[in-house]
This record gives structure tokens, sequence and C-alpha cells, in this order.
């Protein structure tokens, strides 16, 4: 948006088109509000207090409004979260120190699913998470190819709990291709100083009676000085991701152990995940990353996001500039076939009062067009068995005038005169008329011309107008 390729569409409307692919679209186009009728400001704060763990049925009181909106509304922000982290998180690579992973159980209507996190130690940064339904190598591979997005090739320690799947999974993420010359896929080189450590819990009736700490593979020394320059310790742990799963599972419910608000799908979760991410990294202040300032003899402190302190923002997002962070459309916007030749003319043929019909017949000449051959289809055989399916309504009223009495009306004919046209033959265009809209007898004489079903039960046969509305004593 903002090239040279886009339009104002309509000024009155905000909408926009795209010249190249004659798309229209609005001014909210990429934005949480896209689509929705309701003022940006309702939206923005009851957005914002799920964000922070206000309950449904208390913002339902206070706004006036259905809770299945609010909910509809906290699906959609989510949704926008989650294309706003891709860019501006995930693919910009930065030096992150020490990575902390660690997963949720999460019990949902439907059964348990697995929500598997990463956090960078030294900016608090939340790196992104991924919903499974089961534990396991997948899911592990998955988180471990996002953080691997996200890092520079730098010195960095990842630390996670005593998922066994975690350590193979994060030795592959963090390969990389090695041309040399020949034939075929190349080899995969490990990253240097790549350090994981482990931590296990042991645990009786769920409270927790030992922790084993395991380094994998790397340098004792860089993990050590990692761990000062990340942490200031020097104890491999994942406390800083479990704190910030707490924070998760403080303001939303669905995760919390024993819950009465259970979601109902995956959908749910990712969704709330992101909103909850991008709030942390964007919206919120952490004391633990203000920095202090001295100017001559006052001291201040400087608060901080975790997107500030990863270089990511300049300032602290508001609920609504995160809500409204136009997404940038994926790159390589195609022409349309019919803006193409619109295109080329505009450039060549000079503007005129017949400049539309010389434009409509020169569009006529560049398409390609699917055209009929009269004279072989008035020579086609087709028979009614093959146009009318088994299950069609005429053929229904045909079988259920055939089984009803109708020697009722039979007597009514007198033996004298032409011969008439047969009850059942006429009451079945009045019924099959009736049931789809036609009343009056001039139309449906004329249907008997053009429409097939008509044609069948009429026996092949056209009644006059006069035989199908009856004469006046009543009788045909």
């Amino acid at each position: 948006m903002g090239g040279e390729n886009i339009r104002i569409h309509s000024r009155k409307d905000g909408r926009y088109y795209c010249k190249l692919c004659g798309q229209r679209f609005t001014g909210r186009a990429g934005t949480m509000f896209a689509g929705l009728h309701y003022p940006e400001a309702v939206v923005v704060q009851v957005v914002t207090l799920i964000a922070n763990g206000c309950p449904l049925p208390a913002i339902g009181t206070a706004f006036g409004i259905d809770e299945r909106t609010a909910t509809s509304w906290t699906a959609k922000g989510g949704q926008h979260c989650r294309r706003v982290h891709e860019p501006v998180v995930v693919n910009r690579a930065q030096d992150l120190g020490q990575g902390q992973v660690d997963e949720i159980r999460v019990r949902i209507q439907a059964g348990i699913l697995w929500l598997a996190m990463a956090l960078a130690v030294p900016t608090r940064l939340w790196l992104g998470g991924v919903v499974s339904p089961t534990r396991d190598t997948q899911m592990a591979r998955a988180l471990a190819a996002m953080v691997r997005g996200c890092a520079l090739c730098r010195a960095l320690l990842v630390t996670f709990d005593g998922f066994a799947a975690s350590p193979t999974a994060f030795l592959r993420a963090w390969r990389s291709p090695l041309p040399d010359g020949s034939t075929g896929r190349p080899r995969l080189i490990a990253w240097p100083e790549i350090v994981l450590g482990q931590v296990v819990k042991q645990t009786i009736q769920r409270q927790v009676v030992a922790v084993e700490r395991h380094r994998r593979p790397g340098d004792e020394a860089l993990k050590q000085r990692l761990l000062r320059a990340t942490q200031g310790g020097s104890v491999i742990n994942t406390a800083f991701m479990e704190r910030l799963n707490a924070t998760f599972r403080a303001t939303f419910t669905p995760l919390v152990r024993r819950s009465r608000a259970l979601a109902r799908s995956q959908t749910t979760i990712t969704a709330g995940m992101y909103r909850l991410g991008c709030f942390h990294n964007f919206c919120r202040y952490h004391d633990a990353l203000a920095v202090e300032l001295v100017v001559g003899h006052r001291r201040r402190w400087l608060r901080r996001t975790p997107a500030i302190a990863a270089g990511l923002t300049d300032h602290r997002w508001t609920p609504a500039e995160l809500l409204t962070f136009k997404v940038p459309p994926p790159p390589g916007c195609r022409p349309s076939p019919a803006a193409a030749p619109l295109k080329l003319f505009s450039r060549l043929a000079p503007r005129g009062p017949d400049f539309h019909v010389v434009l409509r017949s020169y569009l006529s000449m560049a398409r390609k067009f699917k055209t009929a051959n009269y004279e072989k289809t008035l020579d086609l055989q087709v028979t009614v068995r093959d146009v009318l399916p088994p299950d069609h309504l005429a053929r229904f009223i045909v079988d259920v005038i055939t089984e009803l009495d109708l020697s009722g009306i039979y007597k009514q004919y007198r033996d004298q005169g032409a011969p008439a046209y047969a009850p059942e033959v006429l009451l079945g265009l009045l019924l099959y008329g009736y049931a789809t809209g036609v009343f009056s007898a001039r139309r449906l004489e004329k249907a008997t011309y053009e429409v097939l079903p008509f044609r069948f039960i009429a026996g092949n046969m056209l009644p006059h107008r006069g035989a199908l509305r009856g004469s006046p004593t009543g009788v045909p």
C-alpha cells in the first residue's frame, strides 16, 4: 500500500484500488477493523480489557454488547496480532543471547492441547508459540524453526524442560547448508557457539522434589559467559519462561489448570496466544527492562517494552496502534488478465467521444470466448428421460396423480363433442404451475410450448388456455 500502483477509488467511502490487479479495498485493509462496522474506540477497549484478563460477562454488561460479539472481536484481534508478529518479530533476526522454551498443557472441551512457547531472556521478547494436539517431535521442530528464524548467527544458549524431543529438534534447526560444488543436497553444518541446556524436574504427586540440570554438547566457558551476560547468574533454568506462562494463565482463562471456561477449539487457543504475546511485546512496560538515566544531578528510569529493548520499535505502542497496524500484503501483485489489455489500449488509443465503444470492441477481440454452433445444435437429439432426473418434481406429480381417484371428475364430462384433454393432464399442469409460481392460464399455455417439465406433464400435447381455465359451468 502507498505505492504508485494504488489509486483512490472513493474519497467519501475511503476506498482504493490497485492498477495492476484491479482489486478494490478500503483504508482498513490489513488491520483488525477490516469488515467491522462498530466504532474503533469501542472495539479497542473491549479487546484491551480481554487481553488483560477482564471476563466477558463484565464486558457485556459494561458496554451493552453480546458476549458472542466480544468473542468474535477477540478472535479477529488474535488473528491480526498473528499477522503483525510474523513480519515484525519473526522476520527480524536479532542477537537473542539466551532463549528459554517451555510447554503448557491446556484442557479444552474436545480433549487436550499442548502450547509450546519461546522467550528471549535479555529482552523478555516473546518469540512465538506452537499449538499442537500432541506433545511430539513435530511440535518441537516447529517451535525450533520459529526460534531459528528470529536468531542471528551469534553465540546462543537455549534452555528447555525435560521434553525429550527438544534437544534433537533444536540441534537439527541450527544447521546451515555448505555448498561444495557437487551435485545433490549440500552438507548441513551446525552453527558454532550454540549451547543447549536442559532442566529436568522430578515430581511426586505434582510437587517438585528435585531438579536435574543437563548440559548438552557445547563449551562450558561459553555457557557461563552467556548466563552471566543474559540473566546475571550461573545456573541454567527456565524461570523466565515459566513466569511468562504464569502471566498467560492469569490473563487468559482457558489456560488455567482448573477452569469452567474451557475453549472449544484449537483456533481459540492460537488466537489468544498471539493476542497476549503481542500485548506483552509492544504494549506493556517491564520493570526489569528499565534503564537508569542520569542527567546532571537528576536520576530517572527509562521504562521499556520488550520490543523497545530488542530494537523493534522506538516507543510503547498503544492498543489502538497495535490493532490498526497495517500488515503489508504479500509481494508480487500480478496484473489481472482484464486489466492488461485495458492498460495497453489506454496508452495507445486517443481519447475521444467514441473511446468506450472502440475500447469495448478491442476487448472483445483481445479476449477468447466459447462460441456456440447452432446448426449442429439443431441436429442434437435429446430425450426427456436424459433431461429430467428421476427425483424431479414433474415426475413426482405424474406418479401421484396416477394414484388418485378421479372418477368424480370423469362423470362431469358429456359423451358429445370432440375429445377433451384427460383430467389428470390438466390437474398435473395446474399442480406443477402452482408449485413453481405459474398461476395464470396464459402462462401455463406458454409453458407447455417452452418449458420441458410442463411439456412432459402435458404428454407432448399443447392444451389451450381455455381448457386450463375451465368453462363457466365448471366442465372443461
